[in-house]
């Protein structure tokens, strides 16, 4: 007979594997529509200028800067737990999912900006098939 405590965990492991599962998949389904979002900026001369000097970075620039927008949201994330340790539950919400919203669109935009340089670190050129998969 199961003890109350192993319950309580396969409970709370079944919810974070649940909670994990819905993160991935907005990801995912996140990714091509928020990138085509800031795509749309595109128009914007500043923007275009802006995209041209992105993507013609080395890549040993490329990297860290694909890496700043998770760099730039993390205290935000301190932030959602932080409010989730006070009881403020629905601060906490919206801030996850506007973080979220925004670092997805952000990263998505970047990555196809800074592809191809990334692609140029042999490291990242032998990892990146297999995360497609």
């Amino acid at each position: 007979m199961p003890t109350v405590i192993s319950l309580l965990k396969r409970t709370l492991q079944s919810l974070a594997g649940l909670l994990l599962a819905l993160v991935v998949l907005f990801e995912e389904w996140g990714w091509i529509p928020l990138s085509r979002l800031l795509q749309a900026l595109g128009r914007l001369h500043v923007w275009r200028v802006l995209e041209k000097r992105i993507a013609a970075l080395p890549p040993h620039w490329a990297l860290p800067l694909f890496a700043t927008p998770m760099v730039v949201l993390f205290p935000v994330k301190l932030l959602v737990l932080q409010r989730l340790a006070t009881g403020h539950l629905w601060q906490a919400a919206v801030l996850e999912i506007l973080s979220k919203l925004v670092g997805t669109a952000i990263v998505a935009w970047l990555f196809q900006l800074v592809q191809p340089a990334l692609m140029q670190i042999g490291w990242f050129a032998r990892w990146y098939p297999r995360w497609l998969l």
